[in-house]
């Protein structure tokens, strides 16, 4: 699957009928497929000048333009929510196939366990394309091969966003800095493999340790390629291409 133009594309797409409601507002700066460590996987639009009135009124006419994204992707969601932030914005809306766990404890909470969370439709779900849960996966026990380390790779996320930038992020949990270079070759394969043709390869360190935060590869707009020619302190970088 070309994750690079069908997320570049569909960004476009719903920002694009996102105006067409509310005018030139409102924008999309990122849209990702994501995988989790603990099963769940999803897709996340995040935009900005949405607010929930918006989305409580077009609810009817936002929901379906979110899922025919996540039908390109093979996804098929138990549950459809949006994130919304102490000014009433709408930071990001949520599709998630969630695992077995996460499935229960949203059930307990009556389908909403955070008080920031506004659930849009709840479906039957199961059966989605595994192919980056299968990545995350694989990605995870290189790193552990690697490092001799039972390291925790919280969520893989391929995105899309308005910039033009496309990659993969990774998180990760009781990762040293030793060894980056050949964990960003091993990730860079992977954004080969979904068509992403990489132009930098990077990690973020949290400050003050030798912890190691995320792990990036990148494709770059014109604009973020000059950006990080002077990168933050926090930001190791390995190569450019």
């Amino acid at each position: 699957m070309n994750y690079a133009e069908l997320l570049s594309e569909n960004r476009e797409k719903i920002e694009k009928r996102l105006r067409e409601l509310f005018g030139i507002g409102v924008s999309v700066f990122q849209l990702s497929r994501y995988a989790l460590g603990c099963g769940c996987t999803g897709l996340t639009v995040s935009p900005t000048g949405l607010s929930i009135d918006d989305l409580e009124v077009f609810k009817d006419r936002i929901l379906p333009m979110v899922l025919e994204v996540s039908d390109r992707f093979n996804l098929k969601p138990g549950l459809a929510y949006a994130i919304v932030g102490g000014d009433a914005g709408v930071t990001a809306l949520h599709l998630t196939d969630y695992c077995d766990r996460c499935a229960i404890e949203y059930a307990g909470a009556g389908g909403r366990p955070r008080p920031d969370t506004y659930v849009l439709e709840n479906f039957e779900g199961g059966g989605s394309d595994r192919e980056i849960q299968d990545l995350r996966s694989s990605f995870e026990d290189l790193i552990r091969k690697k490092t001799g380390v039972p390291v925790y790779l919280l969520e893989m996320g391929v995105f899309a966003l308005r910039c033009g930038c496309v990659g993969i992020s990774t998180f990760t949990r009781g990762m040293r800095r030793e060894g980056l270079d050949e964990l960003l070759d091993g990730l860079d394969g992977i954004a080969e493999g979904l068509s992403i043709d990489s132009d930098l390869l990077y990690a973020t360190i949290i400050p003050g340790t030798e912890e190691v935060m995320t792990l990036n590869v990148k494709q770059l707009c014109e604009e973020c390629n000059k950006r990080y020619r002077n990168p933050r302190a926090d930001i190791y970088i390995s190569r450019w291409k």
